[in-house]
């Protein structure tokens, strides 16, 4: 699996590369960067997420919250990837990557009825030692176009897509049957639209709003997906500068399945800091 991540992140990289070699003279003067790419860590101070796992014609299985249930760590770092490309003063693309990925292990408080991919329910019992885990990796490639601009203020809209790569497992050592093991992963490529505003202070202290949104149905899929950014950046130097911000992020993903029926309800909540190179 995570081969197939690195080569969906190398061909967006290659996607970018070929536009930044290929328009090179679609410039006027203009305030804006025209090339930026930035860095960062997210640090997560308020995580929500939900799994359900049940088989499709009983009903049977499991929901819970893995933080209480399986141990799972509330507060998160997260590392951060963003690249913006104008190939013209009003067209633009956008990339954004990161990766979540933790772990539990603990005694289960509660009876656990796992159900695999092939709808057999596992009965993990109260006490049971259980190591699970989740990891979750999400890009996003968009268009962006800027519909009205001057020196101070830019507004843009744009659309794209948003791929996100979920992956559930866990192992329990149960007394009387041994040891039970379960995996759940699905890959959910959704449309977005955006809104962005960014406004120039001062040469050098800038503010931002981003903002995304979309859900959709198809087949055996179903997802929803916002986002939310407030942020400041300080252009210390004339090619790098530093900001913060604060973000959030919801995602519900909901995979049909021959036998079964996976969703996963996650929120992300936390402050982002980010060094960032522009030209």
């Amino acid at each position: 699996m995570r081969t197939h991540r690195q080569r969906l992140a190398r061909r967006l990289i290659v996607v970018a590369l070929a536009l930044l070699t290929g328009h090179g003279a679609c410039f006027a003067d203009d305030s804006w960067d025209r090339v930026k790419f930035s860095v960062g860590a997210f640090d997560i101070f308020r995580y929500d997420s939900t799994t359900s796992l049940t088989e499709k014609n009983s009903g049977l299985g499991v929901s819970f919250t893995p933080q209480d249930t399986l141990g799972w760590s509330s507060e998160q770092t997260l590392t951060r990837l963003d690249g913006l490309f104008r190939f013209s003063a009003e067209h633009a693309l956008s990339l954004t990557w990161y990766s979540l990925s933790t772990s539990g292990n603990r005694a289960v408080q509660e009876e656990v009825n796992w159900v695999d991919i092939n709808g057999d329910a596992t009965v993990i019992p109260i006490g049971a030692g259980v190591r699970s885990r989740l990891g979750f990796d999400t890009y996003k490639l968009s268009y962006l176009w800027s519909f009205y601009r001057n020196e101070k203020v830019e507004l843009s809209v744009g659309a794209g897509l948003h791929v996100t790569e979920v992956d559930v497992g866990l192992t329990a050592e149960v007394t009387n049957t041994g040891i039970a093991t379960g995996d759940a992963d699905t890959t959910l490529p959704l449309p977005v639209v955006g809104f962005r505003m960014n406004y120039n202070i001062t040469p050098k202290f800038s503010w931002y709003v981003r903002t995304e949104i979309f859900s959709l149905q198809f087949e055996e899929l179903d997802g929803a997906y916002s986002t939310a950014q407030l942020g400041l950046e300080y252009r210390a130097f004339e090619h790098v500068g530093f900001g913060l911000g604060a973000a959030s992020d919801a995602l519900i993903l909901t995979e049909e399945k021959k036998h079964s029926r996976f969703q996963f309800k996650n929120r992300l909540t936390g402050l982002h800091a980010f060094v960032s190179v522009a030209f």
